[in-house]
């Protein structure tokens, strides 16, 4: 049996005969280690813009050739037009030989594709088919041996070593010119059907992923109707559900409204990036890290310096607690105009009553009666002590603020990859968007013994991103440690830019991005390379670096 290229007639095939003679070729004992091509184009020919080739047949020890093939009634006129009569009684008119064309295809194919190939003089010729009629040659210019016709029957094998005898007796052995062996029709099939695999770029998937994102989920459309009908709320969802995208609309429709509003979050630069999102931020609004905002305000109130800020020893406990009691008295003591409404991003993190107090000072009617709502991951990206939504509510409860909950579940961030690694690392259920889009690849584990090979494989998945055409810009490193102490500082191949500061962070957007983890919540990159992992890294930092990667995720991990 033949090997056939491709392995069935394609649906566009629409002649019979070409159908027939594909499953005889397909059958035929004598042709067993053959090759045989259906249907081979040939772009760049000698005389005009395009010939097909019906057949070629590689036999090794006995050539190559090409057939043309002629199903139905055949005629000539005398002005020398060919006219193939289909099996409706349609008759279609070739200027063309099927002589010419044959050995026109197979010339072209020759001279312009297999020429300086270690095949270039391998015995070649050609032959004709019309398998449907008695084909008696009366032309000068060609013989009886070449042509198969329905005397032949099924027998395609003895035709193709009848075609062979003829061209070796008429061509004979030269110096140049020999039979192929299987070797040699293994270089002729790679060159004429050479396999590829051209997969997507990886920008244009990274841009396919953005391109899905861009549209709220009938649920998001649903919470936010729910946001507009109730004057508290908690939103609440796993890392990419929507949260920061909610609490941006809200945001922005209630400044249409003419509020004042205090919109916050936790961390600089997410506070940065939220701020970037208003082009016309009102006077009379914020939006700022809670602890930024509080520190300048209980500064500028001059109830406590810089200095002295400077000199605590323990500033994580300053900004959770010693500050917002500082100033939840100074706006319980000063003329503050309070804002209409409260949008708190990133709640879990402000998730404390002693956050609660500053904002029960600083909203119209207090938390009780004030229009707020909190959008968090209570789950996993917390900075600070394990806070369920339930027992959020019930801090929010003891200042008589009673908000009505949305649950977000399906991920409209990240691609499916990732998101399902994330289920299968953490226990988790939720559901992805991009659930369709499987071009990305899976999320990448890397092992490294010690600092100097950490730095190296880091290095090499940078590379591959330039050779793949990955902008610097769409990439970001995160690490569970500060910039000094991640192997990131190692790398010099690469600029690397460590920032705390959202506006520096814009200017330097050509460049890839450093940041901690925990500073980088909030906010997303298309490529994110996890540094710095170990047997010891928390479980919420894991989840929260894994969560900001939006089309690809490397993840290195000392073994």
């Amino acid at each position: 049996m033949a090997e056939m290229i491709p392995v069935s007639v394609s649906e566009l095939t629409n002649s019979s005969a070409e159908k027939k003679l594909f499953d005889l070729f397909k059958r035929d004992e004598k042709l067993k280690n053959s090759v045989v091509f259906h249907s081979v184009g040939v772009e760049k020919c000698l005389k005009r813009s395009f010939a097909e080739i019906d057949f070629i047949v590689c036999v090794p020890g006995g050539g190559v050739f090409a057939l043309e093939v002629k199903g139905g009634r055949v005629s000539r006129r005398e002005d020398g037009v060919w006219i193939y009569t289909d099996r409706e009684g349609i008759g279609h008119e070739k200027v063309y030989s099927p002589y010419n064309q044959a050995s026109h295809g197979l010339d072209s194919l020759f001279e312009n594709y297999l020429k300086n190939t270690p095949v270039e003089n391998v015995l070649r010729g050609y032959g004709i088919m019309f398998p449907d009629v008695v084909f008696n040659n009366t032309d000068p210019d060609i013989t009886q041996e070449i042509i198969f016709d329905f005397r032949d029957g099924e027998k395609v094998g003895d035709y193709i070593f009848r075609l062979s005898g003829y061209y070796k007796s008429k061509i004979g052995y030269t110096s140049k010119v020999f039979v192929p062996t299987a070797t040699d029709i293994d270089t002729i099939k790679k060159i004429i059907r050479k396999p590829f695999d051209w997969s997507i770029p990886l920008p244009r998937k990274l841009d396919e992923v953005n391109s899905r994102l861009v549209k709220l989920t009938e649920q998001q459309y649903m919470c936010a109707v729910g946001l507009r009908m109730n004057r508290q709320c908690i939103v609440f969802g796993g890392g990419g559900t929507g949260k920061s995208l909610l609490a941006i609309q809200r945001a922005k429709e209630l400044m249409n409204e003419g509020k004042r509003i205090g919109f916050f979050c936790f961390n600089l630069l997410l506070a940065g990036a939220l701020r970037s999102n208003f082009s016309e931020l009102p006077v009379t609004s914020v939006v700022a890290s809670f602890t930024d905002w509080m520190e300048k305000k209980v500064i500028a109130g001059q109830k406590i310096t810089k200095s002295e800020i400077a000199l605590l020893p323990n500033k994580n406990d300053f900004y959770r607690t010693k500050l917002p009691e500082i100033a939840a008295d100074f706006f319980k003591e000063q003329e503050f105009e309070k804002f209409d409404a409260l949008i708190i991003d990133e709640a879990q993190d402000l998730a404390s009553q002693d956050f609660l107090f500053v904002m029960d000072e600083i909203v119209k009617g207090g938390l009780a009666e004030g229009e707020v709502s909190f959008y968090g991951d209570f789950q996993y990206q917390r900075l600070f002590a394990p806070t369920a939504p339930d027992k959020f509510c019930e801090d929010l409860a003891a200042f008589g603020c009673r908000p009505v909950k949305y649950e977000l579940t399906i991920n409209c961030r990240n691609a499916p990859a990732i998101q399902n690694e994330m289920n299968k690392l953490f226990g988790l259920n939720l559901k992805c968007k991009n659930s369709d889009f499987d071009d990305c690849p899976n999320v990448k584990h890397i092992k490294y013994i010690d600092d100097a090979d950490g730095k190296e494989k880091l290095e090499n998945i940078i590379k591959d991103m330039m050779i793949n055409g990955i902008e610097k810009s769409r990439i970001a490193v995160l690490s569970v440690h500060r910039y000094i102490h991640s192997i990131a500082s190692l790398v010099k191949k690469y600029c690397i830019f460590d920032t705390s500061d959202y506006a520096e962070m814009k200017k330097r957007s050509g460049e890839i991005i450093f940041s901690t983890v925990w500073r980088f919540k909030g906010l997303e990159k298309d490529v994110i390379i996890l540094v710095d992992i170990d047997k010891d890294t928390p479980i919420d930092a894991l989840y929260s670096g894994m969560s900001r990667a939006k089309a690809l995720l490397y993840i290195l991990k000392r073994d």
